[in-house]
C-alpha cells in the first residue's frame, strides 16, 4: 500500500517515512532501504524533522554515531522542540560517556514525556546520588540541587508507570526517587509494585536488589519486623552497608542477640577498614540494651582506640562514662572529641555531655559559662542558643527573661519550618518571667502559645504549652476582674490532650495534675476527685507526684483546719515547666 502511494505521490515525504519506519521493522527488517526511505524523504522535504530524527536513530542502532549526531543536530536545527532528536543526542552522549548526557536527558524531560526520556533522565540522576565521590562537588551541587532532579526525574517516571505498568526497573528507579525525598510510604508501593513483577516474571538477580531496597525502606519507615523479614529472603554476600542495617532492624526488632552476631560478622569483614569504629559504636549501643554496661563500655572504648574514632562512638563512651559518674573516662573523650576535624558538625552534642559534666560536678556557674564561651565562638548556630535557654530553665527558674532572650536569638537563626522547639522555650521563659497580658499587650506567653499552635495544631507539645499559658492567664483574670471562663478552655486543651495525644507517662501525669490544679481552682471537688483517682490508678508514680497526691488528700480532707493548710507544701502553684517528648 506504502509502494502503490509513492508511485501516485512520489514528492510526499511522509509515504516515504512510513516506508522507512517499516524496513525498520523486526518484521521488515532492511536498513539499507530504510536509510534511503529517509534520504528521499528529506529530498522531497529538506526541513523534515521527523525524516532527520529517524535518520539519525538509525544510524545509531547501526553504531555510526557521528552520522548519528549530524543527524540528529540537523533535525535539532529544523525544530529546536522536537522531543525525539533531543532524546537521540542524549544516547548518543550516553554512549560516549559524554558528562552532557544528564543535562540533554534533563532538557527532555522539559520538553515533554516521552518513555525513553524518563527512562534515561532518572537512571541518570540515581546514578548520580549513589557516586559518594560526586556529593561534595559543584557538579553535585549544579546537577542535583540547583537543578531539582530528583523531583523532576520522580514526576517524570510518575508519568511513565501512569501510562507503562508492566516494567519493574521504572518501579524500582521511583521508589528509589520516593525515597530520596522522603516519601516512605510511595516508595514501599512502587518497590512493592516491582517486586511483584518480578515474581510473575523471570526474577533473575534483580529481585534480589528490588528486595533489598524494600527492606531498607521498611526500615526508615520503622516497620523493623517487615524490613527483617525481608533481608531473611535476601542474599546479603559481603555487602557491608546492607549488613550494617539489618543489625539495625533486628536491634529493633528486639532481637538483639541476632543484632550482635551481624555487627560482630561485619567486623570481620572490614578488618582494618578505617569504618571499624562505627562497628564497635553499634556494638556497644546492643551491648548497653542487653543491660552489659561493662561490654557495652568495651565496645565503645576498642572504637575509641582506632585510628579514626567514629564521632558517635566518642559521644556515646562520653555519655556512659556521665551515666556511671566515671569523670576521668569523660574528660578523656571531651580532649579526643576537641581533635576531631568535623568537631562543629557535632558541636550541640559535645556542649550537652559537657554541660551534664559539669552539673554533676555541682558546677552550673561554670557550665553556662562554657556554654556562653561556644555561643560567642558559634554565634549562628542556633541550638546553641536553644541549649543555652533549656540549662536556665531547668536550673535557674529566676531568670525567665534570659530564657526569652536565648530562646529569641534561636528563632532568629532557624527557617520557618525548624522553631517548634526555640518557640516552646520562648514560651516557657515568658510564663516564668511573668510576661501576660498587661506586662505586653503584644508581646506574652499566651499570644505566643497561640501563635505556636496555630502553626502546627497537630503537635501535642504546642497544646500543653498553649493550656499553661491559658491557665497563668486564667490565674490574672480571675484576681483582677473574676471572669474564670479561661478555665473551662484550659480543661478542654487538657481533655484532649490527654484522650488523643498519646503522651508519655511523664507527660500524662503532668496532664493530670495540672488537670487537678485547675479543678480546684475552679472549686470543682467532685472533678478533684475523679482526676485524682486516674492519677494513682498509674502503675508508678515519682516521690514528687506522690508528694503531689499527699497534698490534694490533704486538701480534700474535712479535718483539715488553717494550720495543717499551711504546712502543706505549696504544690498548687502554677505548673508552667512541660516536659519535652
Amino acid at each position: 500500500a506504502i509502494k502503490k502511494a509513492i508511485e501516485l505521490e512520489p514528492t510526499d515525504w511522509r509515504h516515504w517515512n512510513v516506508l522507512g519506519v517499516i524496513a525498520c521493522s523486526k518484521l521488515d527488517h532492511k536498513p539499507s532501504l530504510a536509510q534511503h526511505c529517509f534520504i528521499k524523504s528529506i529530498q522531497c522535504e529538506a526541513k523534515n524533522v521527523i525524516a532527520w530524527t529517524n535518520l539519525g536513530t538509525l544510524y545509531f542502532n547501526k553504531g555510526d554515531i557521528q552520522l548519528a549526531h549530524e543527524a540528529f543536530r540537523v533535525a535539532q536545527s529544523v525544530d529546536p522542540t522536537y522531543l525525539a532528536c533531543w532524546i537521540g543526542q542524549a544516547l548518543i552522549a550516553e554512549a560516549v560517556g559524554h558528562e552532557e548526557a544528564m543535562d540533554l536527558f534533563r532538557h527532555t524531560t522539559e520538553l515533554g514525556f516521552h518513555p525513553e526520556s524518563a527512562l534515561g533522565y532518572g537512571q541518570w540522576v540515581l546514578s548520580v546520588l549513589g557516586d559518594s565521590h560526586k556529593r561534595d562537588s559543584e557538579y553535585f551541587h549544579y546537577c542535583i540541587h540547583q537543578m531539582a532532579a530528583v523531583p523532576s526525574a520522580s514526576d517524570a517516571l510518575t508519568r511513565y508507570t501512569g501510562r507503562i505498568r508492566t516494567n519493574p526497573v521504572a518501579y524500582n528507579m521511583q521508589g528509589l526517587l520516593f525515597e530520596h525525598q522522603n516519601l516512605l510510604q510511595s516508595s514501599v508501593v512502587a518497590l512493592q509494585k516491582a517486586l511483584f513483577l518480578l515474581e510473575q516474571n523471570d526474577p533473575g538477580k534483580t529481585i534480589n536488589d528490588v528486595r533489598l531496597n524494600l527492606a531498607r525502606v521498611f526500615c526508615k519507615q520503622g516497620k523493623y519486623e517487615d524490613s527483617v523479614r525481608q533481608f531473611e529472603l535476601c542474599d546479603l554476600g559481603s555487602s557491608v552497608e546492607y549488613m550494617c542495617i539489618y543489625g539495625l532492624a533486628l536491634f529493633h526488632n528486639n532481637k538483639l542477640m541476632d543484632s550482635f552476631k551481624v555487627y560482630q560478622h561485619v567486623l570481620e569483614l572490614l578488618g582494618d577498614n578505617p569504618r571499624v569504629s562505627q562497628v564497635y559504636t553499634a556494638l556497644g549501643m546492643v551491648a548497653y540494651k542487653l543491660g552489659d554496661m561493662e561490654g557495652a563500655k568495651t565496645q565503645l572504648f576498642e572504637g575509641f582506640q582506632t585510628d579514626q574514632p567514629s564521632p558517635k562512638g566518642l559521644l556515646a563512651l562520653c555519655a556512659l562514662g556521665l551515666i556511671q559518674h566515671d569523670l576521668t573516662l569523660a574528660s578523656a573523650v571531651f580532649e579526643e572529641l576537641s581533635k576531631q576535624e568535623d568537631k562543629e558538625k557535632y558541636i550541640k552534642d559535645i556542649l550537652l555531655l559537657q554541660t551534664y559534666k559539669f552539673i554533676i560536678e555541682g558546677d552550673t556557674v561554670k557550665a553556662e559559662a562554657n556554654l556562653k564561651k561556644e555561643v560567642q565562638e558559634y554565634p549562628s548556630n542556633s541550638s546553641l542558643w536553644s541549649l543555652l535557654a533549656v540549662l536556665i530553665l531547668t536550673q535557674d527558674q529566676g531568670r525567665g527573661a534570659a530564657v526569652v532572650e536565648y530562646a529569641s536569638s534561636a528563632l532568629s537563626l532557624v527557617g520557618s519550618g525548624a522553631r517548634q522547639m526555640e518557640s516552646i522555650l520562648q514560651i516557657l521563659g515568658q510564663l516564668m518571667a511573668g510576661h501576660h497580658h498587661r506586662h505586653d499587650k503584644d508581646k506574652n506567653a499566651l499570644k505566643t502559645a497561640q501563635k505556636v499552635f496555630h502553626s502546627n495544631p497537630g503537635c501535642k507539645s504546642t497544646l500543653i504549652s498553649l493550656a499553661c499559658a491559658v491557665h497563668a492567664e486564667a490565674v490574672i483574670k480571675r484576681a483582677l476582674t473574676g471572669e474564670e471562663g479561661l478555665f473551662t478552655v484550659e480543661n478542654g486543651y487538657l481533655d484532649i490532650s490527654l484522650k488523643y495525644g498519646k503522651l508519655n507517662d511523664d507527660l500524662e501525669n503532668w496532664c493530670l495534675q495540672q488537670l487537678i490544679v485547675n479543678h480546684i481552682e475552679e472549686r470543682n471537688i467532685s472533678s478533684v476527685q475523679a482526676s485524682l483517682t486516674l492519677l494513682l490508678n498509674k502503675n508508678k508514680l515519682s516521690p514528687e507526684i506522690e508528694e503531689f497526691v499527699k497534698s490534694i488528700t490533704m486538701f480534700l480532707s474535712p479535718e483539715m483546719n488553717e494550720t495543717a493548710l499551711s504546712d502543706t507544701p505549696h504544690k498548687l502553684q502554677i505548673l508552667i515547666i512541660c516536659a519535652w517528648l
